[in-house]
């Protein structure tokens, strides 16, 4: 769970227990991506929800999440390990003047 505040007009602030901005594939429902599992990459790469702070702003050709995070919610040992890690991605449509779309980041 986690709460969002949209009072800033030019970003929206995600406090809880959030995913971290990794990667598209990551991000998206399993219900929107394109094969019927995850890759093996994502997989191994990718990490899941975690407790964290996380910025968001975008507009019509253009997005950027960047964020802070510690551990899983479901993490509690109260050892001194625990690792802080801050993650960026920034996206954009190369295609801008069509209806196709050219997704990098």
């Amino acid at each position: 769970a986690y709460l969002t505040y949209s009072g800033l007009g030019v970003a929206d602030v995600h406090l809880g227990n959030i995913k971290p901005a990794l990667g598209m594939e990551q991000l998206m429902s399993s219900n929107d991506i394109f094969m019927v599992e995850r890759s093996a990459v994502t997989n191994a790469l990718t990490r899941g929800h975690q407790l964290g702070a996380t910025v968001t702003s975008g507009g019509d050709h253009w997005s950027l999440r960047t964020g802070v995070y510690n551990e899983d919610a479901r993490t509690n040992n109260g050892t001194d390990d625990e690792a802080v890690s801050v993650d960026a991605r920034a996206t954009t449509n190369l295609l801008r003047d069509s209806d196709a779309v050219l997704h990098v980041g």
